[in-house]
């Protein structure tokens, strides 16, 4: 029996030659497709799967423009994403701040100066009883103490009747506190003869209608008040008349300090 011999040109590869779809994922040798057998532009969206591209598989310097305007939404961002770092300088402004969502947990200590505090502002129902203290009022402010005593605090025989300016002769150092700035004196004068009586202050006259005077020889009497600045020694001084009255009492009815 004859053989015949053939000989066959090898298999050329075309692409004519391959079927369409001919070549399957399952023909594929394992990493055999690279970056470099990818056309550039190749793969499309629609060839990525929903979800295919993760976080990690994107780029520090992925561009805003291939963000879609409005696409990265409140449910978007993780819990805490946002820091300080990543706000711009200056970009919280007034609209941005919801009314009333500045809370007073969210001021700093001290942050709210007199500066800050608009003119006029702090009215009276602003301030809780109570919290103006004696040690917050200017020094030209004063706060009145009244007194009731049973007694007078000086009597006839406390005052030498000779007409002349005693000095220091009234001496109120036990009755009124150290800080004393007036005191009122009621003072009752009792007589059938003429009688008067001047307080000063430091020898300085009082007004001459805020003397007492008995002027009339019947069994009358006189009572009026002083109003009178006190110094840090509390000494008033004194000026009574010639004619020595039946009764003289001096009391202080109350006191500014």
């Amino acid at each position: 029996m004859a053989y015949e011999y053939r000989y066959f040109k090898p298999f050329a590869g075309t692409t004519e030659v391959i079927g369409e779809q001919a070549i399957t994922q399952s023909k594929l040798a394992k990493p055999s497709v690279g970056s470099p057998e990818i056309i550039n532009a190749s793969v499309q969206t629609e060839d990525i799967a929903d979800k295919a591209v993760t976080l990690a598989k994107l780029a520090d310097d992925v561009p805003a423009i291939g963000i879609v305007d409005g696409s990265i939404t409140e449910s978007k961002l993780a819990i805490d994403a946002v820091s300080s770092a990543k706000i711009k300088d200056g970009a919280v402004t007034n609209s941005k701040i919801g009314i009333s969502a500045v809370t007073k947990i969210k001021l700093a200590s001290n942050s709210v100066g007199y500066q800050e505090i608009i003119d006029g502002s702090i009215t009276t129902p602003k301030i809780v009883d109570g919290q103006v203290t004696k040690p917050k009022l200017a020094s030209d402010i004063a706060t009145y103490v009244p007194r009731r005593v049973a007694v007078p605090d000086k009597i006839l025989t406390d005052f030498t009747w000779d007409g002349a300016v005693h000095i220091d002769g009234l001496d109120l150092s036990g009755i009124v506190p150290v800080g004393a700035k007036a005191v009122i004196l009621n003072v009752y004068l009792h007589g059938q003869d003429m009688a008067s009586m001047e307080f000063y202050t430091d020898s300085v006259a009082c007004p001459s209608d805020f003397g007492l005077s008995f002027i009339t020889s019947s069994y009358k009497f006189n009572t009026s008040h002083w109003v009178l600045p006190i110094d840090a020694d509390r000494l008033l001084d004194y000026e009574p008349g010639v004619n020595t009255p039946q009764n003289c009492d001096v009391t202080v009815i109350g006191y500014f300090i």
